[in-house]
């Protein structure tokens, strides 16, 4: 990956969905929203410029790159055996933090959120009546004695004069919010996946999966596809997928595709109920953002497609929906 186009799903997993190789490039079926289906080079796909920030010694993108080539000969030889050897583990699951953290469709996620948090704030904020009761609230600390007509003089005063400005004033910063929005969403992505690599000690995340009973799940009758979300989740209780980034429950299942042929999955337990091939295809759909892959395109892919995206907003929306601004009670974003 080092360089200045950096791949957000390392090329090591995009290549278990290969549908031909020619000239020495992998190629695979990519399934995008709106578009036809086509064949495209593994070598120009689910990467941006500079997604990592600079190349060099010591980046984000270097460590990035460094790790890899250990995750490239574990994913090798799961694919492989159709098993995880013991030693792998560690790997496989550092592995998969590292994936659920790096790619693109968190960082999608993380800006829709915010951007959606800047627009309804400069909405609630730009009317009189969202004002009015800080106005009130700040006035009553000079004013503390003041008759209640006396009060109401004072208020009605304050907010001829203070309103026109702080609309101004809040039109301003919202427009500075939202211009860089993405620069700093982005060095705020960076930053963490930094503290993830850098850190010695595990954080609770790696903890939390490597501590899973790990197994592989080899299909011949059933194609697999890799989505941008890269990894998902499952909870085992209620049977329901969401991206694990939203560590929704504590009886879970993680599963990837690392091939066509074959899906990594961690568990709690060795004695868990999995769901079909079908069904975890179809989730991978519904929970990716712009795309999904394949080593095949077929009336099945076809049928995935009409399915893509439809559950992928929904766990930032739910976030966004429970935020409630402390000065203005009882309004949520």
């Amino acid at each position: 990956m080092a360089g200045k186009r950096q791949h957000h799903i390392p090329k090591l997993l995009l290549r278990g969905f290969s549908s031909k190789i020619h000239r020495g490039a992998n190629f695979t079926w990519y399934f995008r929203k709106d578009s036809t289906p086509c064949e495209i080079s593994i070598n120009d796909l689910a990467l941006s410029r500079k997604f990592y920030g600079d190349p060099g010694p010591d980046t984000l993108d270097d460590l990035i790159t460094k790790e890899e080539s250990r995750y490239a000969l574990a994913i090798k030889r799961v694919r492989e055996n159709y098993s995880i050897f013991e030693e792998d583990i560690p790997i496989i699951s550092e592995f998969i933090l590292n994936l659920i953290c790096r790619t693109k469709y968190i960082r999608a996620g993380m800006l829709s959120a915010t951007g959606t948090i800047i627009e309804i704030a400069n909405s609630v904020l730009s009317k009189k009546e969202s004002i009015e009761p800080v106005v009130e609230r700040e006035l009553k600390k000079h004013f503390p004695l003041a008759p209640a007509r006396e009060f109401a003089k004072i208020k009605s005063q304050a907010m001829q004069e203070l309103f026109p400005v702080a609309q101004v004033q809040s039109h301003n910063l919202f427009t500075l919010l939202r211009n860089n929005n993405t620069i700093n969403i982005s060095k705020a992505h960076n930053k963490a996946m930094l503290e993830i690599l850098s850190k010695e000690e595990p954080v609770a995340r790696k903890k939390r999966y490597s501590d899973l009973k790990w197994t592989v799940i080899r299909s011949d009758s059933i194609q697999f596809i890799l989505g941008d979300i890269g990894v998902i989740e499952m909870d085992q209780r209620s049977g329901e997928f969401y991206p694990p980034i939203i560590n929704k429950a504590d009886d879970f299942v993680i599963f990837l595709p690392i091939s066509n042929r074959a899906i990594v999955v961690g568990a709690r337990s060795s004695q868990k109920v999995l769901p079909s091939g079908n069904i975890i295809n179809k989730s991978i759909a519904m929970l990716s953002l712009e795309y999904f892959i394949s080593a095949n395109s077929s009336e099945i892919e076809n049928e995935l497609l009409a399915h893509l995206g439809e559950k992928a907003s929904f766990w930032w929306q739910e976030i966004v929906a429970n935020i409630k601004f402390d000065d203005f009670p009882g309004r949520k974003l």
